[in-house]
């Protein structure tokens, strides 16, 4: 029996230690809330909020149209190739064991293990959410995890929330950056000097870009100006 579980701890991560973040009390709308579910509703309606709140906070006279500074747009379509067993099958032994499973429990490790039983059956419904344009509404469902940052506890804003999808979840965004990525290059849709979020190039390039324009201008005898600009955050203004 001790070996039973000592294997089903191995497999599932049961063993490992987890940080839990307990409140006991929240202040929300001028209300203090002690009731577990009361504090789970709170803290979701208050993350909910923060993007809408922020976007009516923003001054639309002094916003410019995005578009022009886009390219002329793309008349090609975008095929998505069929997804194989195998493809999946690598994208699986390529995750942690260490990650925090989503609301379904289902770590990597799990998923390693009992991935030849079931890569055929997922790349069935992969292909189907393709052909489809739908994803399944169960993988989407995320369990939100809120972070403790600073200032007194009892407060919403003092928490960051973090966000632990289904690991099918993830098997089908990195099934589709794949092909997303390769409709991008094949045309040449990317900027050329966007140096973030892409294989192969780190914003040390981009820093390496500068230093190379300023040295150019030093040997031509120009000048050179920077201009660097900082971003902040609305509320601390609205006073």
């Amino acid at each position: 029996m001790k070996q039973l579980w000592t294997n089903l701890n191995r497999i599932s991560s049961l063993c490992r230690s987890k940080t839990i973040t307990k409140i006991d009390k929240l202040n929300y709308v001028d209300k203090d809330i002690a009731e577990p579910q009361s504090i789970c509703n709170a803290l979701n309606n208050y993350f909910c909020s923060v993007g809408p709140e922020l976007v009516q906070s923003l001054n639309p006279c002094g916003q410019s149209d995005f578009k022009k500074y886009c390219q002329f747009p793309c008349k090609n379509s975008m095929f998505c190739s069929p997804v194989t067993p195998d493809e999946i099958s690598r994208i699986i032994h390529k995750f942690p064991n260490n990650k925090a499973p989503g609301r379904d429990q289902i770590s990597g490790r799990i998923l390693k293990e009992i991935s030849d039983s079931i890569i055929t059956p997922l790349a069935y419904i992969f292909n189907l959410s393709f052909t489809t344009g739908i994803v399944p509404d169960l993988i989407k469902i995320a369990k939100v995890v809120p972070v403790y940052k600073k200032g007194e506890r009892n407060v919403p804003g003092n928490y960051r929330p973090i966000s632990l999808l289904s690991i099918f979840d993830k098997i089908v965004e990195k099934l589709m950056y794949k092909r997303l990525l390769m409709f991008l290059e094949m045309n040449d849709i990317l900027y050329e000097y966007q140096f973030g979020f892409r294989k192969n190039y780190s914003t040390s390039q981009a820093v390496m870009e500068v230093l190379d324009n300023i040295y150019q201008s030093c040997d031509n005898s120009e000048t050179t100006i920077g201009i660097y600009l900082a971003a902040f955050r609305t509320d601390c203004f609205q006073n």
